[in-house]
């Protein structure tokens, strides 16, 4: 199971690479898009994820 330092490392990283934009005090949720933070997770190798989708029929 990841740290919980982790998700604030990733997010770090990303700031780093100026894949985050957004500035001020904000939820991960309005400036991270979950897409690009999964692709980073994943290739720190210390997790598995499971991805479920919603389906409205």
């Amino acid at each position: 199971m990841p740290s919980s330092g982790l998700c604030a490392a990733i997010a770090g990283v990303m700031m780093a690479r100026g894949q985050i934009k957004a500035t001020g005090v904000l939820m991960p949720e309005q400036c991270i898009s979950p897409e690009l933070y999964l692709d980073e997770f994943i290739k720190t190798g210390k997790g598995e994820i499971e991805i479920e989708r919603k389906v409205e029929l």
